[in-house]
Protein backbone atom coordinates (compact mmCIF):
# COMPACT_ATOMS: atom_id res chain seq x y z
CA UNK A 1 0.00 0.00 0.00
CA UNK A 2 2.87 2.84 1.04
CA UNK A 3 4.37 1.97 -2.39
CA UNK A 4 0.93 2.44 -4.50
CA UNK A 5 1.03 5.70 -2.32
CA UNK A 6 4.81 6.72 -3.54
CA UNK A 7 4.38 5.82 -7.01
CA UNK A 8 0.78 7.93 -7.41
CA UNK A 9 2.19 10.85 -5.16
CA UNK A 10 5.56 11.35 -7.97
CA UNK A 11 3.17 10.68 -11.05
CA UNK A 12 0.71 13.27 -10.06
CA UNK A 13 2.94 16.08 -8.02
CA UNK A 14 1.52 15.23 -4.59
CA UNK A 15 2.51 17.42 -1.64
CA UNK A 16 3.96 16.31 1.94
CA UNK A 17 1.02 17.34 4.38
CA UNK A 18 2.16 18.44 7.46
CA UNK A 19 -0.42 16.64 10.06
CA UNK A 20 -0.74 18.55 13.55
CA UNK A 21 -2.79 18.19 16.60
CA UNK A 22 -3.53 21.94 16.35
CA UNK A 23 -7.18 21.29 15.29
CA UNK A 24 -6.68 23.55 12.05
CA UNK A 25 -7.15 22.01 8.46
CA UNK A 26 -5.60 24.55 5.83
CA UNK A 27 -5.27 23.30 2.22
CA UNK A 28 -3.37 25.22 -0.55
CA UNK A 29 -4.28 24.37 -3.93
CA UNK A 30 -5.92 21.41 -3.53
CA UNK A 31 -7.36 19.00 -6.48
CA UNK A 32 -9.77 16.05 -6.25
CA UNK A 33 -7.99 12.97 -6.51
CA UNK A 34 -10.24 10.91 -8.56
CA UNK A 35 -11.28 13.86 -10.58
CA UNK A 36 -7.98 15.03 -11.52
CA UNK A 37 -7.06 11.37 -12.95
CA UNK A 38 -9.95 11.03 -14.60
CA UNK A 39 -11.07 14.26 -16.66
CA UNK A 40 -9.26 13.76 -19.87
CA UNK A 41 -9.83 17.03 -21.68
CA UNK A 42 -11.08 19.42 -19.53
CA UNK A 43 -8.65 20.72 -16.15
CA UNK A 44 -9.51 20.51 -12.73
CA UNK A 45 -8.98 24.17 -10.99
CA UNK A 46 -7.28 23.61 -7.63
CA UNK A 47 -8.79 25.30 -4.69
CA UNK A 48 -8.02 26.25 -1.25
CA UNK A 49 -9.73 25.26 2.21
CA UNK A 50 -8.85 26.89 5.62
CA UNK A 51 -11.00 25.49 8.55
CA UNK A 52 -10.50 25.08 12.39
CA UNK A 53 -12.05 24.22 15.66
CA UNK A 54 -13.28 26.74 17.68
CA UNK A 55 -10.95 29.54 18.48
CA UNK A 56 -11.71 29.20 21.97
CA UNK A 57 -10.60 25.73 22.68
CA UNK A 58 -7.13 27.37 21.12
CA UNK A 59 -7.26 30.28 22.81
CA UNK A 60 -6.93 32.60 20.25
CA UNK A 61 -8.57 36.11 20.15
CA UNK A 62 -10.52 36.85 16.73
CA UNK A 63 -8.87 39.39 14.90
CA UNK A 64 -9.71 43.20 14.53
CA UNK A 65 -10.36 44.16 10.96
CA UNK A 66 -9.58 47.60 9.44
CA UNK A 67 -11.58 48.68 6.52
CA UNK A 68 -9.73 47.24 3.77
CA UNK A 69 -8.22 44.32 5.72
CA UNK A 70 -9.71 40.56 4.92
CA UNK A 71 -11.35 39.06 8.09
CA UNK A 72 -9.71 36.04 7.67
CA UNK A 73 -5.88 37.40 8.29
CA UNK A 74 -4.43 38.35 11.48
CA UNK A 75 -2.57 41.99 11.52
CA UNK A 76 0.78 42.38 11.23
CA UNK A 77 0.56 39.72 8.63
CA UNK A 78 0.73 36.77 11.38
CA UNK A 79 -1.14 33.37 10.31
CA UNK A 80 -4.45 33.41 9.18
CA UNK A 81 -8.06 32.61 11.20
CA UNK A 82 -9.78 30.47 9.67
CA UNK A 83 -13.55 29.57 10.31
CA UNK A 84 -15.18 26.62 12.44
CA UNK A 85 -17.99 26.07 9.33
CA UNK A 86 -18.18 27.21 6.16
CA UNK A 87 -21.66 28.01 4.28
CA UNK A 88 -20.91 26.62 0.66
CA UNK A 89 -24.02 27.81 -1.94
CA UNK A 90 -24.19 27.70 -5.47
CA UNK A 91 -26.12 26.84 -8.68
CA UNK A 92 -26.66 23.16 -9.23
CA UNK A 93 -24.52 20.80 -10.59
CA UNK A 94 -21.56 23.48 -9.54
CA UNK A 95 -19.55 21.40 -7.66
CA UNK A 96 -20.29 22.13 -4.12
CA UNK A 97 -20.62 17.85 -3.27
CA UNK A 98 -17.25 17.53 -5.46
CA UNK A 99 -15.61 20.32 -3.22
CA UNK A 100 -16.54 18.93 0.12
CA UNK A 101 -15.72 15.36 -0.98
CA UNK A 102 -11.98 16.36 -2.00
CA UNK A 103 -11.65 18.41 1.70
CA UNK A 104 -13.07 14.99 3.27
CA UNK A 105 -10.52 13.04 0.54
CA UNK A 106 -7.56 15.13 1.37
CA UNK A 107 -7.34 15.05 5.01
CA UNK A 108 -8.18 11.11 5.28
CA UNK A 109 -5.39 10.62 2.59
CA UNK A 110 -3.24 12.91 5.12
CA UNK A 111 -3.93 10.89 8.15
CA UNK A 112 -3.18 7.93 6.25
CA UNK A 113 0.21 8.53 5.59
CA UNK A 114 -0.36 9.74 1.89
CA UNK A 115 1.07 12.65 0.35
CA UNK A 116 -1.86 14.71 -1.08
CA UNK A 117 -2.84 16.57 -4.17
CA UNK A 118 -2.05 20.24 -3.63
CA UNK A 119 0.69 22.57 -3.40
CA UNK A 120 0.29 23.35 0.48
CA UNK A 121 -1.01 21.23 3.36
CA UNK A 122 -1.09 21.25 7.19
CA UNK A 123 -3.96 19.63 9.06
Amino acid sequence: MLASFAETARLYDYCRPHVGAEGVVTIRDGRHPVLEQNLSEERFVPNDTGLASSAAERGLQPASTSEGESPMMRPEGRAPIHPQIGLITGPNMAGKSTYIRQVALLVLLAHTGSFIPAADAAH
